[in-house]
């Protein structure tokens, strides 16, 4: 019982603590990005509307409708549409390659908790969203595809959807390893300190160890 009431404490107290870090820490790799792009925004703005984002995505259909309110929050405190939107989608798509690349180096040591069918998924993502990054970030084969597809054309021909796409052009690989690495950090020691909750504070019920929760860290 004293263990039981000790888990409930550790959870209760450490808890928050712990995630309200984990709040500035995730900050970082946005940070980066938006220095790239030389929108200086103070982190308590950036926490601010971190916040109001997590705030909405509890009532609306799925995480990314947080993401829909803090670009439209930062566009009208940066006055620039187009790179508040790329920043946006950039760390979240960063954040997902960072995760995937995550469980797919960890898999070889948790195989046997993972269904096939699941490690085939991953993999199929992770494909996935590796090319479908390069062929978007790939101007010139865009350029061609658009002289050939009239849709597409017309499309890049909208002064809007032209400003967002080359605002993702904006990013330098310097800009990128950072926003990268530091998701990374902050995805790592998320997971640490998910393996070492205890019991009460995850739905996990089994043993909890960074080889266990990283394969399905993209799934959550």
């Amino acid at each position: 019982m004293a263990d039981a009431g000790y888990g409930r404490w550790g959870c209760s107290a450490s808890g928050p603590r712990a995630l309200s870090a984990g709040h500035v820490d995730s900050l970082l790799p946005w940070y980066a990005l938006l220095e790239a792009q030389n929108a200086h925004v103070p982190l308590l703005k950036l926490l601010n509307l971190y916040y109001v984002g997590a705030f909405f995505s509890n009532f609306l259909p799925s995480g990314f409708g947080g993401d829909v309110i803090k670009m439209y929050e930062l566009a009208r405190y940066s006055a620039n549409g187009p790179m508040a939107v790329s920043t946006v989608l950039a760390d979240r798509i960063l954040g997902l390659i960072v995760l995937f690349a995550m469980a797919l180096v960890v898999l070889p040591f948790g195989w046997q908790l993972v269904p096939p069918a699941v490690v085939l998924v991953l993999l199929a993502l992770i494909v996935g969203l590796a090319l479908g990054l390069w062929l978007f970030l790939n101007r010139r084969l865009v350029e061609a595809l658009a002289a050939r597809i009239g849709p597409l054309r017309r499309l890049l021909a909208n002064p809007k959807i032209a400003a967002l796409y080359a605002s993702f052009h904006n990013y330098t690989g310097v800009a990128l390893l950072k926003s990268t690495l530091a998701s990374l950090a902050f995805n790592l020691s998320l997971i640490v300190h998910r393996s070492t909750w205890p019991a009460p504070c995850t739905s996990i019920s089994a043993r909890r160890t960074f080889s266990s929760l990283c394969p399905f860290s993209p799934l959550c």
